[in-house]
């Protein structure tokens, strides 16, 4: 033919076939296995005695060694390959979608229209390259990204770096960028440091130096990482094998911890001689018990003896105004998680320390939480993570004796984990505070 055929799928313009033409045209040289059968290697001696005559003749080890030698030189160029191509797959990506974007100017589409749009080209790039639907949009925002990191996408189209690197140098530096008070100038310095220090790295490797390198440079940062962290708690089903499911629950190391230790000590309240499942089985059915809402068994009474706020301590998840212990949604106490007036471990016997949670961003009860108004969390209801750290005694009074995550202090640039203020007044349940 001698004009280009035109159709709606690549627009029928030279750049586009002359592109995917010469991709097609591009063809990779047989490599055949080597083994002790192989024929270069017949008929000749195991090695050759020492000492070698010059030149030396080839014998079983020469040929394994050049052999050996080709393949590491055929891997190095392979890999060099592989991150180019991933290079021109980026900007594939960007291109698309960029005629995406210039047809809905053209076309004068209205926002719903444009993000519409959007998501068709997004999943047809997920088809193109059979991927998921969620894998489809990071590569859109990577490939959109590495669009404005010149020195990162020259390294990566050079074989310098591999696309799991140029991924972390992405990330690094969008996080330095979204931290306030940060300048393009310091954006720039640090990608050139971390385009420095990425050759000869693995990418695992290069993702803990990173963070490192940005945590120690610019330690402003870890605000910004922390905001972004605590913004995608999440719980999630995946499917297992035999019938069994993985239930994951993403959240704050305080709150995490303080849910495995107190299905822990239910756990091991049940223990004894006529309990045959081991503590891991015991931890895991618990958890499966309070999420699910039902009653607790007799034996997890031992383990949540002591006085409590309102009407008395219980084990399991509160629905009432009753102090609960585990995960709790009420307005009583609650050692673990919660999102209401939460009073960390005082509802049970013997010293020990709880982790009260809200995630609501309501704070509950200011005395159950450090015994001061200032110590209330902000009720924005904007999605913050306030974390309470307490001990409590066998009478049920606790204290404050950490931190808390809470709005205040993400939002304050260069801000750190303040520890509430230790007292030594005993802090009482609602019900008598309200009667002195």
């Amino acid at each position: 033919m001698d004009t280009p055929v035109f159709d709606p799928g690549n627009g029928g313009f030279p750049a586009t076939q002359e592109v995917a033409a010469l991709i097609s045209a591009l063809s990779l040289p047989s490599i055949e296995p080597f083994g002790p059968d192989n024929a270069e290697l017949a008929g000749l001696p195991p090695y050759t005695p020492h000492p070698a005559p010059s030149p030396e003749p080839a014998s079983r080890v020469s040929v394994a060694r050049a052999a050996h030698d080709a393949a590491v030189a055929t891997l190095a160029a392979l890999k060099c390959l592989e991150d180019r191509t991933a290079a021109c797959k980026a900007a594939a990506v960007a291109r698309l979608l960029g005629a995406a974007d210039v047809e809905a100017a053209a076309l004068a589409l209205d926002p719903w229209q444009s993000g519409l749009g959007e998501s068709t080209a997004t999943a047809e790039i997920a088809t193109t390259l059979c991927i998921a639907q969620g894998s489809a949009t990071a590569l859109a925002h990577q490939a959109a990204d590495l669009a404005t990191h010149p020195d990162t996408r020259d390294a990566l189209t050079n074989g310098v770096l591999s696309w799991r690197h140029a991924c972390t140098v992405l990330a690094e530096t969008r996080t330095l960028a979204d931290t306030s008070g940060a300048k393009q100038s310091d954006v720039a310095i640090f990608e050139a440091k971390l385009l420095a220090a990425a050759p000869g790295t693995t990418g695992g490797g290069f993702a803990s130096r990173a963070r490192r390198m940005r945590e120690g440079m610019h330690p402003e940062t870890l605000t910004t990482r922390m905001r972004e962290a605590i913004v995608k708690r999440s719980l999630t089903v995946d499917p297992g094998k035999d019938g069994m499911a993985w239930l994951t629950l993403h959240l704050p190391a305080p709150a995490a911890h303080g849910a495995l230790v107190q299905c822990t000590r239910l756990a091991r309240a049940q223990q004894g001689p006529e309990e045959n499942r081991t503590l891991d089985q015991l931890r895991a059915d618990t958890a499966a018990i309070l999420l699910l809402g039902q009653a607790l068994p007799d034996a997890y009474g031992a383990a949540c003896t002591g006085t409590g706020a309102g009407a008395g301590a219980c084990t399991g998840i509160g629905s009432g105004a009753g102090a609960c212990t585990g995960t709790g949604a009420a307005a009583g106490a609650c050692t673990g998680i919660g999102a209401g007036d939460c009073s960390g471990a005082g509802a049970f016997a013997g010293a020990g320390m709880g982790t009260a949670v809200d995630f609501a961003g309501d704070g509950g009860d200011a005395a159950n939480r450090g015994g001061t108004a200032g110590n209330q969390p902000s009720a924005d209801s904007t999605g913050d993570l306030n974390v309470t750290t307490s001990v409590g005694s066998a009478d049920g009074a606790h204290q404050p004796v950490g931190g808390r995550y809470v709005a205040p202090w993400i939002r304050a640039a260069g801000a750190r984990l303040q520890p509430a203020a230790a007292t030594a007044a005993t802090h009482m349940p609602p019900a008598s505070r309200s009667a002195t």
